[in-house]
This record gives C-alpha cells, sequence and structure tokens, in this order.
C-alpha cells in the first residue's frame, strides 16, 4: 500500500512538472532574416605555407640557373644558351 501511494504521488509530480499552458510556453525567436550584402574586403594577410614554399622553389631554381651560366662563362664552354635573355 505505501508502495502504490509513492508511486501515484510520483506520478502526479511528474504530470503537473511536464505540463505547461499556452501561457508559460516561451515564444520562439523569430528566424535570422536574409543576410546582408557583403562589405568591403580587409588587407591581404602574410603569405601562406604554400605561397612560401612556391617562392623558395622558384628563388632555388633561379640561382642554379644562374650559377650554371656563371660557370658556363668561365670555362667558356660551346654550349649555347637558346633561350633570350
Amino acid at each position: 500500500m505505501k508502495h502504490l501511494l509513492i508511486l501515484v504521488a510520483l506520478i502526479g509530480i511528474t504530470l503537473a512538472c511536464t505540463s505547461s499552458s499556452p501561457q508559460e510556453v516561451e515564444p520562439q525567436p523569430e528566424p535570422p532574416g536574409p543576410p546582408e550584402p557583403a562589405g568591403l574586403a580587409g588587407p591581404q594577410g602574410p603569405p601562406g605555407m604554400a605561397e612560401q614554399d612556391r617562392f623558395r622553389r622558384e628563388a632555388k631554381v633561379a640561382d642554379i640557373e644562374w650559377n650554371l651560366k656563371v660557370q658556363i662563362k668561365r670555362k667558356g664552354s660551346p654550349i649555347i644558351d637558346c633561350r633570350r635573355e
């Protein structure tokens, strides 16, 4: 009998707490409106790692080409550079 009374009390409390009247329901926020047009772009940031690596590779290639040209000119090699300068 004691268990039945506790069970009925718990069910009553649960139902009383979970039921809410329409007046107690919180209003839902309105959905966001359409996005506004974008503003001006900010300043460009520093170059990324890929750009830095590409710059380093290009610089190394340019250094190697320059060193080869100097060596060819010093040796008086008959190798002809076909590229226009």
